[in-house]
């Protein structure tokens, strides 16, 4: 039976991590099922194993792609991710009852948070809310974000337990015909008349075994180069004319601010002022007085004119700009860096900590709003909310992904950016260096969609929305509510115990 019961607990957390893949949907709410036949032991040292076995099936596949960083670090990231799921053992033992049901729905929610919050700012990645793009318990996503979504998964998931166990479905169809009644009234996007043509420049980064500075010099050329030939295209009418450009993060490898490299700004505002719209440019960006870099993303105006014998232009060059604001723990900056560069080595790859913004990033494009995130920000449902906050009727993303081309990591991403289109209703444009550079309607629906480690340009023309959905409103009080639930019960079963042992 306990060999039994370990190996339903490996097949249900795999299953969760199969359901990261596009339209698996439906093995998240099989693997929640299966998961819970392990919940019934009543040992809570059983159950404490059952669960660290489920989390380590799921998330140990889910973040192979860290291999790329090293096997100590994949080795850490997943026990960091499987940790909070030992918190699943504090609860009394599963039954078949609508409250225990309830009851672990938001653990999970819980552990979730816990998850994305800890340590060093979280790492929500691989939450189960990001299986359902394509599944029927998606729309909650707009009323209360990754947290409403993850809960009716568990939720539902430990319905079909129960069914299964009582032999009946009755309780199955209530639900799905609320599944169906939820879709029907909120799975429908916002009516919206004004549009946006928009591109994403993918340049592409060169695999060659170049030094460093030969490398960075390659992804600022492919970029330019891939531009250059979109502009080509839009002259010939074989491309239509875009209102905004989006390059991706590090799409200029350097700092094209710098006096020292006059040239390479010219070179930028000549190609602007071709495409005669705004772009949004990656860069990285060292302020002279801070003497560390920011990972930067620069609204860049197309001149109005060119300064008499002069390369130089007037009314053009860097209107705003963002600073990333959520920084990667050992990738932009080293967290105790006396200690841990002791004993990874390594980790001397990273001799300076970026310095992280602090404002999000709001840029004005005409009289619209223009919301940007870099890379592993999109992944911080707070700080989306808070770019889009301000009323923002678009969301670009600008991200680079070359580390982990080929691994499961860039699709991993573009899930997640599809999950914030549908939460938010913004169409957005992810534009990256290698893949996947998209264009996604507000119903998480890719209008254009590159491939891996080819030069590229994505475009197309979007809705545009600025209206907040519930979910913005209810913030992380849903979490909130969900905590006050479950603390309320547990007391609830404590006291009805009568002095009695409710945790075994």
């Amino acid at each position: 039976m306990a060999f039994r019961k370990i190996l339903f607990a490996i097949v249900s957390g795999y299953l969760c991590y199969l359901a990261s893949r596009p339209h698996e949907w439906f093995l998240a709410i099989l693997g929640c099922a299966i998961f819970a036949f392990t919940l019934t032991d009543g040992s809570r040292r059983n159950r404490l194993i059952h669960s660290v076995v489920f989390a380590a099936a799921m998330y140990i596949p889910l973040l192979t792609w860290m291999k790329t960083l090293g096997v100590d670090a994949w080795v850490l990231i997943s026990l960091l991710s499987i940790l909070p799921w030992l918190l699943l053992a504090l609860l009394p033992t599963l039954d078949k009852s609508l409250r225990s049901i309830a009851n672990y729905s938001c653990a999970v929610v819980l552990i979730e948070y816990v998850h994305s919050a800890v340590p060093l700012g979280g790492f929500p990645w691989g939450l189960l809310a990001y299986t359902q793009l394509d599944g029927p318990l998606i729309w909650l996503a707009r009323l209360g974000s990754q947290y409403a979504v993850s809960f009716a998964v568990v939720f539902v998931g430990l319905m079909m337990w129960r069914a299964y166990s009582l032999k009946s479905v009755r309780a199955l169809g209530v639900l799905a015909i609320a599944c169906g009644a939820g879709a029907v009234l909120f799975g429908a996007t916002n009516a919206q008349t004004t549009t946006l043509k928009v591109a994403a420049i993918q340049g592409n980064v060169p695999r060659l075994g170049y030094d460093p500075f030969t490398q960075a010099m390659f992804v600022t050329e492919n970029h330019i180069a891939q531009t250059n030939s979109f502009i080509a295209d839009i002259a010939h009418g074989n491309a239509v004319q875009p209102d905004l450009v989006i390059w991706p993060e590090n799409g200029v490898d350097g700092d094209p601010l710098s006096a020292a490299n006059s040239e390479l700004f010219n070179r930028i505002q000549t190609m602007v002022n071709e495409l005669n719209v705004p772009a949004i440019i990656g860069a990285l960006i060292l302020d002279s007085a801070a003497l560390r870099p920011t990972n930067s993303g620069l609204l860049w105006q197309p001149a109005q004119e060119k300064i008499p014998g002069s390369e130089s232009f007037t009314h053009a060059g860097v209107a705003q700009r963002y600073d990333k604001i959520h920084l990667v723990p050992f990738g932009e900056y080293i967290p105790n860096r006396a200690f841990f560069t002791q004993y990874i080595g390594r980790l001397g790859q990273v001799p300076v900590d970026f310095r992280p913004g602090s404002v999000p990033g709001i840029f004005d494009v005409g009289s619209l709003k223009v919301g940007d995130v870099i890379c592993f920000e999109i992944a911080y449902d707070d700080h989306v909310r808070a770019t889009l906050a301000t009323g923002a009727s678009l969301l670009a993303v600008q991200s680079n992904n070359a580390t982990y081309a080929h691994t499961e990591q860039p699709r991993q991403q573009l899930a997640i950016t599809r999950f914030r289109a549908i939460e938010h209703q913004r169409s957005t444009v992810v534009a990256t260096t290698t893949g996947y550079s998209a264009v996604i309607r507000p119903d998480g629906s890719l209008l254009d969609v590159s491939q891996e480690m080819t030069a590229d340009v994505v475009s197309g023309e979007v809705p545009l929305n600025s209206a907040k959905q519930i979910s913005d409103y209810l913030s992380d009080w849903i979490v909130v509510f969900f905590a006050c639930y479950l603390g309320l019960t547990l007391l609830s079963i404590r006291r009805n115990s009568k002095g009695a042992t409710w945790i075994r």
